[in-house]
């Protein structure tokens, strides 16, 4: 297909992209929650939830606010977009909507110019996130929304238009839901009202091949302006397609019609760090930001994480940048002046002999602590309970023991089987052999897989004066 020089789209393959009140994982555009915690990613209406720390500022000023003609006054405060975002579908800012006899007369629709003291900078994944106040239709992925163009500038003049996709090409009443997963890179595609929080991201990387860029007078890196511009919806306004699609949402829509901003949130800044976080096992660490697993922090400013195993579970290990720092429950960032990684990895808790407790815990063994119930030996088989976990064994079955059970030789071949199971350690077996029992013990094989039977054997040659065998857990503690 003919497409403009800075938007190529040959071959594209369109996927879901709307996010429903879960959230969603699409790669491309997965709307970004205004609110995380422990009432559920996206709710903001929740006593335990907070602003998502994904977003290092937001709007902080009001450059030009023209709506369309008709806007009621309830609607026409524009500070109202300013600030993080509150998820109430009246805390809004109305651009109004244009009728046929505007639209034929050429009146501009309308529009407000947002303004950020935190700059937006192109990093990877989106970098500012747009709230709209639309919802969902009852139990659909469709949404009663208005749509609206979006543009950045770094001198409040030169404006660059992100490129759009709109395939809801039928006519749309008013006040009726349009299919958002069919929407890209066009403001209002995501809920925002009814308890739940969901922005429209923009990645600055989509505009890198506008002329306006390439000639630079737009600089990706220092984005301190956002424009809003409402789209009529009845498609007398265009897609980035060339031929173009029309845009259609609900029309005629009035009173508060048209794009109802909420709030514009910078997720990427040059002006702020980001910390970004990577979870191995089951814990959590705190702050995260969703849907990407980070936190934007202003320069010069500290930030402390903190990190919460999970049940019967330990840290392990966390490493700033790469580099391990060891096991920590908490780590503080002094004076933040660039971008960092954390990652936090969480194992099972154990005991000094490395037992696991959800193991101890399995078989119900008792004691006052965990390293007592470790040394017990309830089945009095004179093996303590860590021991039979390095084995394998039952700790509650005095017939499951860690014993070889057959021995075979043949020259210099010899056969060993012992008893060993999977019900604790997964580490490996290894046969040793020696000429007497204190002489020198050579390892005839390191890392023998264990038998799920519990029954294991192993086969090899040794040497004819080697007669004396040991089965071994490398590793065990």
């Amino acid at each position: 297909m003919n497409t403009p020089a800075y938007f190529a789209m040959d071959e594209l393959t369109y996927v879901h992209s709307f996010s429903d009140p879960e959230g969603g994982d699409n790669i491309f555009d997965a709307g970004i929650p205004g609110f995380v915690g422990e009432d559920g990613i996206g709710i903001s209406d929740g006593d335990n939830n907070v602003v998502n720390p994904l977003f290092a500022a937001w709007a902080s000023g009001v450059a030009g606010y023209a709506p369309a003609p008709g806007v009621d006054s309830d609607w026409s405060n524009p500070t109202l977009a300013l600030g993080p975002g509150t998820g109430d579908k009246f805390d809004i800012v109305s651009l109004g909507d244009l009728d046929a006899a505007q639209i034929a007369a050429g009146t501009p629709p309308g529009r407000i110019t947002l303004t950020f003291d935190v700059p937006i900078t192109d990093k990877e994944g989106p970098d500012f996130a747009v709230f709209e106040n639309g919802f969902i239709e009852f139990d659909t992925t469709r949404i009663a929304t208005d749509l609206g163009y979006v543009e950045v500038s770094s001198d409040g003049v030169n404006f660059a238009r992100f490129p759009a996709v709109s395939l809801c090409t039928n006519a749309v009443g008013p006040y009726e839901s349009i299919e958002a997963q069919f929407l890209y890179n066009l403001c209002g595609n995501h809920i925002n009202a009814y308890g739940y929080s969901w922005g429209t991201p923009f990645d600055l990387g989509d505009l890198a091949a506008h002329p306006l860029v390439l000639d630079g007078t737009v600089c990706l890196t220092n984005i301190t302006h956002v424009r809003i511009e409402d789209i009529p919806g009845n498609g007398s306004r265009f897609d980035s397609f060339d031929p173009p699609n029309p845009i259609r949402d609900p029309w005629l829509t009035w009173g508060s019609g048209g794009v109802d901003l909420e709030a514009v949130g910078v997720i990427n800044s040059a002006g702020a760090a980001r910390i970004d976080i990577v979870i191995d096992g089951p814990g959590q660490v705190a702050p995260i930001g969703y849907p990407q697993r980070a936190v934007s922090i202003l320069h010069g400013a500290d930030q402390t994480f903190t990190f919460t195993p999970g049940a019967t579970q330990m840290v392990v290990n966390v490493m700033i940048d790469g580099v391990s720092i060891g096991a920590t429950n908490q780590y503080t960032f002094t004076s933040l002046d660039r971008d960092h990684t954390l990652a936090v990895t969480f194992g099972p808790l154990t005991t000094i002999h490395g037992v696991p407790v959800a193991w101890l815990d399995g078989w119900g063994l008792t004691g006052a602590s965990d390293e007592e119930r470790a040394l017990s030996d309830p089945d009095n088989d004179g093996m303590p309970s860590w021991q039979e976990y390095y084995a394998g064994t039952n700790p509650l079955d005095p017939l499951s023991r860690f014993t070889i059970t057959g021995f075979a030789r043949e020259g210099e071949s010899v056969s060993l089987s012992w008893l060993g199971g999977t019900s604790g350690s997964q580490l490996p077996f290894a046969v040793i052999g020696a000429p007497t029992p204190t002489g020198t013990w050579s390892t005839l094989v390191g890392d023998l897989p264990r038998a799920a039977s519990g029954t294991n054997i192993w086969s090899g040659a040794t040497t004819p004066r080697m007669r004396f065998f040991r089965v071994q857990v490398p590793g065990a503690e």
